[in-house]
């Protein structure tokens, strides 16, 4: 009797020969064989995408810029704050409310989003991280959901 392991190398070795001579991308041809061996289907990474970008209407965000005079944006003061977002990151992760998406810089400003559960949540734990930024936020935006109209905006400085 042929083992699983024995099934699964000859169908391997067929992919490739087959792939070899009909000069086609062996990848795709590959996962097709080995789904019908072993009866495992890989899952599809654009459902993944989808079911992603389908959940982001799910969560509250919470976008914190810093407003920057032009000509004193240096990359120093962009690493500083750098380590200002991952430190915010950190805290919502342990604090289990939410975490970053990713920042943006440019334009004389540097902005820095996340999300979570609760954006008022999230803001009490990042509050405090970013009181201690190596400059002052100038504006922090608390929506709920990523098409929220009126998103509930602070000022400061």
């Amino acid at each position: 009797m042929v083992s699983r392991a024995h099934r699964l190398l000859a169908a391997m070795l067929f992919v490739a020969a087959g792939a070899a001579l009909s000069a086609c991308s062996p990848l795709p041809l590959l996962q097709m064989q080995l789904s019908d061996v072993t009866g495992r289907t890989e899952p599809d990474a654009s459902a993944e995408l989808e079911e992603e970008i389908d959940t982001a209407d799910e969560y509250d965000w919470v976008i914190v810029s810093f407003e920057v005079p032009e000509g004193e944006f240096d990359v120093d003061l962009m690493n500083a704050l750098f380590e200002t977002e991952l430190a915010a990151d950190q805290a919502l992760l342990d604090a289990g409310v939410g975490q970053i998406d990713g920042n943006g810089a440019g334009l004389g400003g540097y902005d820095v989003f996340f999300y979570g559960d609760d954006a008022d949540e999230m803001w009490r734990v990042l509050e405090p991280v970013f009181a201690e930024a190596p400059i002052p936020w100038t504006r922090v935006e608390l929506s709920d959901g990523s098409d929220d109209a009126s998103p509930e905006v602070l000022t400061q400085g």
